[in-house]
């Protein structure tokens, strides 16, 4: 029995890979807005 996120997941038939390669492209992504943006809000 599973819930309904682990039923979609077995379905879509996502690898580990794939969460390591989405994950680490948003991480990256994340923090290049986060380098270009925090000077703007609190400027040193």
């Amino acid at each position: 029995m599973g819930t309904p996120p682990n039923s979609l997941v077995l379905v879509a038939g996502y690898r580990f890979r794939d969460y390591v390669l989405l994950g680490g492209l948003f991480t990256v992504l994340a923090y290049g807005v986060i380098v270009l943006l925090a000077p703007v809000f609190w400027p040193f």
